[in-house]
């Protein structure tokens, strides 16, 4: 294995690819979505929001909005008030 990601940047692309997992990074699971992920990609593209990346965090918060939450423009968050959970399941 260490020739096939003998490369700085190899590790880093697999590194992201397989932390869009919910599983532990060291889980056996989690390396498998990361290759099905990277195949995926591959065959069909990389995806890429139109717009930018800010159009993709428009849908997020507009989603989280409709569910109820509070959105307030223009300011940071530093950390949550009470745990919480943003995956549904």
């Amino acid at each position: 294995m260490d020739r096939l990601f003998a490369r700085e940047e190899t590790r880093a692309l697999f590194a992201g690819l397989v932390s869009h997992s919910s599983a532990a990074l060291s889980s056996m699971m989690t390396s498998a979505f990361g290759v099905l992920f990277g195949a995926a990609a591959h065959a069909n593209g990389w995806p890429v929001v139109r717009g930018g990346s800010q159009q993709l965090v428009n849908q997020l918060v507009e989603s989280l909005v409709q569910r109820g939450a509070a959105s307030k423009r223009g300011s940071r968050w530093s950390r949550w008030r009470r745990p919480t959970c943003l995956r549904d399941g």
